[in-house]
């Protein structure tokens, strides 16, 4: 594989990004979630939230991109979306398809989210939260230099909350 372009995601990447992050959260998540109904509310919640947010791709405050594994504006192989906040740059999400895994896909979308926020503010933090269990996401964010905080319970859905780490990175 050549290396992933590096795009900004458009209203047209609406269901491929959603169907990723609900395929991401199922694959990961499924054992650790209640079954069935929250896993489907799941899958609408956040095919609402990548409506929106694809709607707003002229925010200042918010980018997402996505890879394409080839020269064309081809299949979706991962996303990321970063916010710009009073506390830093959030990383919200960064999903990498299963067959485009462990080929520096992450990394390349990593990086571009890490060149926008140093633009943007070179002095703001750079963050995310992972779900404590996800222990392969957290070797990932250790590996590209992130500090893990204290464990803290975030809400997943309405009425679920599961543990979770703040991950660092400092400016520049």
């Amino acid at each position: 594989m050549t290396a992933p372009r590096i795009l900004c995601a458009t209203p047209s990447d609406v269901e491929a990004i959603a169907a990723l992050h609900a395929h991401s959260w199922q694959a990961t998540y499924a054992h650790a979630l209640p079954a069935g109904p929250l896993l489907a509310h799941l899958a609408r919640e956040h095919a609402s939230l990548w409506r929106e947010r694809l709607t707003r791709v002229d925010d200042p405050a918010l980018r997402i991109w996505k890879a394409c594994p080839d020269l064309d504006d081809g299949p979706l192989a991962g996303f990321i979306c970063a916010l710009s906040g009073a506390d830093g740059i959030l990383v919200d999400n960064l999903h990498v398809a299963a067959p485009w895994q462990g080929q520096g896909i992450g990394q390349a979308l990593f990086r571009r989210v890490r060149a926008w926020s140093n633009a943007l503010d070179p002095s703001a933090p750079l963050y995310l939260w992972v779900l404590a269990q996800n222990t392969r996401a957290r070797r990932f964010y250790e590996q590209l230099g992130g500090a893990a905080g204290p464990v803290h319970p975030i809400a997943v859905s309405p009425g679920i909350e599961v543990p979770a780490l703040r991950y660092m990175w400092k400016s520049g």
